[in-house]
């Protein structure tokens, strides 16, 4: 840890110093992105937010949301020329995020007013040995990977760390790079190693391999106090994409076990006990505390994960008509977690989530478009376990839930004329169906004790 500290160290003042030498270039850019969502339900009031509880969050509904959220990214270079000079380069990214549900569960863990985040915060140095490789150090969402039509994030690794990337090894680039992740409200610090091999050439494509390997420390990031139980992690992914002139594709597998394995909250982000991003939500350490029951931490260790996912684009180019689907299975097995209490024997079955989205859009003119979608999340043994007496028969007063949620959505997309950069409005109808499972609160809010409703709303971007 002290050889990981001086490193860190010394890439910093190497770092401080750049911007003290005889500037070649100075290239400052600045980009954001703001995006409001106003959902409305019944009634004319805010929408509920309908989504997913407990799992990865695959919000189909997203634009239910009644949000604002914006983006604010700056980066200059400090020292810039040939490609056999050093150059460096700073970023700042900036996330401001404005909940705006009432009239329902507090969905954001308490954080109901503003939110200021800051997922970007490093520097970098290339051609550092007169090559192509990139040394970094600073606060980095790194790498990130994601199916975007379904808002899953498949790799989502950041936090403070330091690393290499771009390393040229003749067959494909090589990225090493170190996190340690510190809960700012309680929880063990976690460390992970991040390895990637990227740009293989395969079917046409490229390929791209990551492993990680995650341990949480013993001690408590907030107070110092040795009460976690250390655990570790290991996450295996395969990602391919390919594309050409009217389409592309992206091709996902992934496996995790440990910190990356069974849980409620599919941790293939960063692992059970990190932090979740940025912004203040952070995942439950209680599976990590020392006095938890052995045989539950024996549980976690064997527990597994798996994702297989596609999402393939096609947008022709003398047509006026783009195809956005994708689709994703996931299981997770929680290593024959169970408990007894008063006779009974309680197991966690395995869970298994299916998704899937379809969304032709049609142009109407350069700037006006129209959109259908169908979209679903099925989640079988989302939460809860199985009651068996000490026998092994199942009763069937208590079973594990089983969500979903379908929608099927209008919408009317336009694209003014923007500045410099983009903007989008769209004015968009769902039919919505679910179980009560799903919403987070069924008690309150504009869809109360129902399984089936209408939302609809505008949603408004701008990027430049």
């Amino acid at each position: 840890m002290k050889t990981v500290f001086r490193i860190l160290v010394g890439l910093t003042v190497v770092l401080l110093q750049l911007p003290l030498h005889a500037q070649v270039q100075e290239d400052g850019k600045l980009h954001g992105r703001v995006n409001i969502n106003l959902g409305l339900g019944p009634g004319g009031s805010l929408s509920p937010c309908l989504r997913t509880q407990g799992d990865q969050d695959l919000q189909i509904a997203r634009d239910d949301c009644a949000e604002t959220e914006g983006v604010l990214a700056w980066s200059k270079y400090f020292m810039r020329g040939g490609t056999q000079q050093i150059w460096a380069r700073a970023l700042i990214d900036l996330t401001l995020r404005v909940p705006m549900e009432r009239g329902w569960a507090d969905t954001t863990g308490g954080n109901s007013g503003l939110v200021l985040g800051n997922r970007n915060f490093f520097a970098e140095v290339g051609n550092f040995w007169g090559s192509k490789e990139v040394v970094w150090v600073g606060n980095r969402s790194y790498d990130y990977e994601d199916l975007w039509t379904l808002d899953l994030r498949i790799l989502d690794q950041h936090g403070p760390g330091l690393g290499m990337n771009n390393i040229d090894l003749g067959w494909g680039t090589l990225g090493l790079a170190f996190f340690r992740v510190n809960s700012k409200n309680g929880g063990p610090s976690q460390d992970t190693l991040d390895l990637r091999w990227d740009r293989l050439p395969l079917f046409g494509g490229l390929l791209k391999f990551a492993l990680l390997q995650t341990r949480t420390l013993s001690t408590d990031s907030k107070t110092g106090a040795k009460k976690y139980a250390p655990m570790t992690g290991t996450q295996l992914a395969l990602i391919h994409r390919w594309d050409d002139e009217d389409s592309e594709n992206k091709f996902f597998m992934q496996a995790g076990q440990g910190l990356y394995g069974g849980n409620d909250l599919v941790p293939f982000d960063q692992g059970r006990g990190s932090e979740f991003n940025n912004t203040g939500e952070e995942r439950d350490p209680i599976w990590l505390d020392a006095t938890l029951y052995h045989e539950e931490r024996q549980a976690l260790k064997r527990s597994r994960a798996y994702r297989i996912g596609n999402q393939y684009l096609l947008y022709p180019e003398f047509l006026p008509f783009s195809l956005h689907t994708a689709a994703l299975y996931e299981r997770v097995e929680f290593g024959g977690l169970h408990y007894e209490d008063e006779g009974l024997i309680f197991d966690r079955p395995r869970m298994e989530t299916r998704a899937w989205i379809l969304r032709p859009m049609w142009d109407i003119t350069t700037r006006q478009s129209l959109a259908l979608s169908h979209a679903a999340v099925l989640i079988q043994n989302g939460l809860g376990y199985h009651r068996r007496l000490l026998d092994g028969t199942l009763s069937e007063s208590r079973k594990p839930v089983d969500r979903s949620l379908r929608r099927s959505e209008i919408a009317y997309i336009v694209r003014p004329l923007g500045w410099g950069g983009g903007t989008e409005a769209k004015l968009y109808a769902a039919y919505n169906e679910w179980n009560p499972e799903t919403r987070r609160d069924v008690s309150r809010g504009p869809l109360q004790n129902k399984t089936h409703g209408w939302t609809g709303g505008l949603t408004m971007s701008l990027w430049w």
